[in-house]
């Protein structure tokens, strides 16, 4: 897809992640570990930048944000 912003046009991609949906909040990255959309997100930001991917690639796994039960709180709670 292709959006033009004024004289510009920048290319798009809209990646669909099975996982996901866009009602309740977004809680794989508080678990830690590896999460596919904040890897691309990463590899968007450093696209181009080889010395940034090969860090990215040597960084270890993200630290639990939140105990489980908070996550299943806030879900429960949540309006969305």
């Amino acid at each position: 897809m292709t959006v033009i912003f004024g004289t510009n046009a920048v290319e798009t991609v809209r990646p669909f992640y099975t996982s996901e949906t866009s009602c309740p909040p977004p809680q794989d990255p508080m678990r830690g570990g590896t999460d596919q959309m904040f890897e691309d997100l990463v590899a968007t930001i450093h696209a181009g930048d080889e010395d940034a991917l090969a860090k990215d690639a040597m960084a270890p796994p993200r630290k639990r944000m939140v105990p489980e039960i908070m996550l299943k709180l806030a879900r429960a709670v949540s309006p969305f």
